[in-house]
C-alpha cells in the first residue's frame, strides 16, 4: 500500500485525541475514552496492531492495562502502563526493542525490565 497526503486532512476517531506521537511513517494516538489507535507503515510491526500491514486508517491498539505514555521510533513503538510496565513493538534488527525475540514483532510484547518508568 503507497498513499501520500500533501495537504492536512481530518482523520475521523470515536473520542477527543488527547496524546498524538509520530514516527517516521507511522502515527500512534491515545483517545479521551484511553484507547490507542495507529496507522501508518506497519510492515515491521510497529503498529502494534498484531500483523504485518500497513493501514491507512486508524486502527485500535490492544494492550492489557492503562497505557499512560507511548513513543514511536523508525520503525517501532513503545508503550508504559499505569503500572510502569514498558511494552514494545516493531523492528528489532538491532535490538531496539528491548527483547530477544525475532527481528519484528506485531503485537505490543511486556519488556522483562527491574525497573518502573513513567516516560518512554
Amino acid at each position: 500500500m503507497k498513499f501520500s497526503v500533501h495537504t492536512p486532512a481530518k482523520v475521523k476517531l470515536n473520542s477527543r485525541a488527547v496524546k498524538i506521537k509520530c514516527g517516521f511513517s507511522h502515527v500512534c494516538v491515545q483517545l479521551a475514552n484511553e484507547e490507542l489507535y495507529a496507522w501508518g507503515l506497519g510492515d515491521y510491526g510497529s503498529l502494534g496492531i498484531g500483523e504485518f500491514k500497513s493501514k491507512s486508517l486508524p486502527t485500535k491498539v490492544n494492550i492489557k492495562g492503562k497505557i499512560v505514555n507511548f513513543s514511536c521510533g523508525a520503525m517501532h513503538s513503545g508503550f508504559v502502563d499505569n503500572e510502569g510496565n514498558i511494552f514494545t513493538t516493531g523492528s528489532n534488527e538491532y535490538g531496539e526493542l528491548g527483547v530477544n525475540k525475532p527481528e519484528k514483532i506485531a503485537t505490543p510484547m511486556l519488556l522483562n525490565f527491574n525497573h518502573k518508568v513513567k516516560q518512554i
